[in-house]
């Protein structure tokens, strides 16, 4: 039903939709940290993702433009949308990682320009960190959502910012 609204939005009037988005990311992010119902969570994950497919795809110049116009990073839409997303990479959300993955994945594929990579570089590097560790369970997933980072910002940028451990002594 949300998801609805927020495109109907987005069809009469991109730019306040687009205003809207980070405090709407920030109240699912919360309600998902908090909610011990997996339909919840599965609602929450479907409606973040639709909501990136839909509004902020497609209109991920404006989003450039209010990057480029703003004068720190952190006050554009982006960074904010993004901060609320990557936040569910906290240990409050560590029973829904396997959703907050999957959020992440389809910001990734959502953000898809080169300008954005500044915003998601931090992103890649705690997800990879997160991966490494024994006792990180969604490693299937964090590789999906890495993966979709490679594909829609390509493998040099991804792995100029993971660090591989790679000496040449092996």
């Amino acid at each position: 039903m949300i998801d609805s609204s927020i495109k109907c939005l987005n069809r009469l009037d991109k730019q306040l939709c687009l205003t809207h988005l980070p405090n709407l990311f920030q109240t699912f992010m919360q309600s998902l940290s908090v909610s011990h119902h997996k339909n919840v969570h599965l609602a929450i994950t479907n409606c973040l993702c639709t909501t990136l497919e839909k509004c902020v795809e497609p209109n991920i110049q404006l989003l450039i433009e209010d990057l480029n116009r703003s004068a720190e990073n952190k006050k554009s839409i982006l960074y904010k949308l993004f901060t609320h997303i990557e936040s569910g990479l906290s240990y409050q959300f560590h029973s829904v990682w396997i959703f907050v993955m999957k959020i992440i994945a389809c910001a990734f594929t959502s953000f898809k320009h080169p300008q954005t990579f500044i915003i998601v570089d931090k992103c890649i590097r705690s997800l990879a960190n997160l991966r490494e560790s024994e006792q990180f369970d969604y490693k299937k997933e964090a590789d999906l959502a890495i993966g979709r980072a490679v594909q829609n910002y390509g493998p040099k940028l991804v792995i100029d910012c993971i660090p591989l451990g790679i000496t040449g002594e092996e």
